[in-house]
């Protein structure tokens, strides 16, 4: 993976977060039945192999008061005149960026929770971000919009299809695809496409089992972490260490990572939970 897809993951995890923040901060969501809409804690780890190195799930809209705290905090900071009109403009400049408006377009499909992960295949990495849908064919529009802008903004190359009802566009020689199922949209990174997009397309249609939400150590993990939050993180240690050594990303004798594998125990996984409290967050590690 090349720097420049490491940076279009940052920019796109940026921009997506910013945009449903302001969604939320400005009245735009929630809605009296945004219950319905809410997908239990790592509900997209489905989405994801069983070998992913590492992955992050947020939610814009914690339960059990936690939301509450959240955007009492928000009212706060948001006071601060100078504080207001810097998000300000970080949102018309994101707009520019990104090409679409966050209360037209993003408001009518968008979900309330994301996640990040990070994998490989034939030792190549490969990056994907996850966002819930509420409304498929409104997302789909969005979509068809968006992807046409990268190609007339940003020199991208689009060739769309369906598989069995799932929309995909995608640009190998820019290492960028996306696939919109009713549920789901997923944005993947990586210098040769084919045969991931084929791989996550088969999760994204049901086989759960072959996914990261079946992987022993993951379930461990989330049973062990506060059943109350609003973002979590896993790390599968031993897929770190082995992709390290295997990709060959770094000489061998820089980090010794070959002789911290081999002779020091480390463990097979990490994981961390964010919760609000009160005007705070506590932040939970376990390994």
């Amino acid at each position: 993976m090349n720097l420049k897809i490491v940076g279009a993951i940052g920019a796109a995890i940026v921009a997506l977060m910013a945009a449903i923040l302001a969604l939320i901060f400005t009245g735009v969501l929630p809605n009296p039945f945004i219950g319905l809409f809410l997908n239990p804690p790592e509900h997209s780890a489905r989405y994801y192999p069983r070998d992913t190195i590492a992955y992050g799930w947020f939610t814009f809209y914690p339960e059990d008061g936690q939301f509450e705290q959240m955007t009492d905090l928000w009212d706060r900071f948001n006071e601060l005149p100078e504080l207001k009109h810097r998000l300000d403009d970080l949102q018309d400049d994101i707009e520019d960026d990104s090409g679409f408006d966050f209360e037209d377009e993003l408001e009518t499909w968008i979900g309330l929770d994301v996640s990040v992960g990070l994998f490989e295949e034939r030792n190549e990495p490969i990056g994907m971000i996850t966002v819930a849908v509420r409304d498929s064919e409104n997302a789909e529009h969005f979509m068809e919009e968006w992807t046409d802008y990268l190609e007339d903004e940003q020199d991208f190359d689009f060739d769309a299809d369906d598989d069995d009802g799932i929309s995909i566009w995608a640009d190998e020689d820019q290492g960028l695809a996306f696939a919109l199922t009713d549920d789901v949209l997923l944005t993947i990174f990586a210098d040769e496409l084919e045969q991931p997009l084929e791989d996550l397309l088969e999760l994204a249609k049901g086989e759960e089992e072959r996914s990261l939400a079946k992987e022993e150590n993951f379930q461990k993990a989330r049973a062990l972490i506060s059943e109350r939050r609003f973002a979590s993180a896993f790390l599968n240690v031993e897929e770190l260490l082995d992709f390290l050594e295997d990709a060959s990303l770094f000489p061998a004798d820089l980090y010794g990572i070959t002789t911290i594998s081999d002779d020091i125990v480390t463990p097979d996984w990490a994981a961390m939970s964010m919760q609000w409290i009160d005007r705070g967050i506590v932040v939970e590690a376990l390994m």
